[in-house]
């Protein structure tokens, strides 16, 4: 999907947190500011399926490059990535994470300490 725009983006953990929970005591400005950061038409991060401004459903994942500076990653998966069972998913969400950073696991923190980012 040449034309599509990069569909990861690092954005600050703590922040998204604020959005979200202030997103679910019904802060309408809130709700704004998270449509706002997953906006534009781009690709589904599992699948490469072209959405739509507006289409699909958020996902944040680890970034390991920046996980000591408080980052994680946001993309938009489609309806039938999203339909996938959860642990069929993360497996995928892992094959991808596995794909960008050879050596990752979710479960081995020294992976992180031995990279120099």
């Amino acid at each position: 999907m040449g034309e599509q725009p990069l569909s990861l983006i690092s954005l600050s953990r703590v922040e998204v947190a604020e959005l979200y929970r202030a997103t679910g005591r019904g802060d309408q400005e809130a709700a704004a500011a998270l449509r706002e950061l997953l906006a534009g038409a781009t690709e589904c991060v599992l699948c490469a399926a072209p959405l739509a401004d507006g289409e699909g459903f958020a996902t944040f994942l680890p970034d390991p490059p920046a996980s000591k500076q408080g980052r994680i990653l946001a993309g938009r998966l489609c309806l039938s990535c999203y339909s996938l069972p959860l642990q069929v998913r993360l497996r995928q969400i892992t094959k991808m994470a596995q794909a960008l950073w050879p050596g990752w696991h979710p479960a081995r923190p020294s992976w992180r300490e031995r990279q120099k980012w």
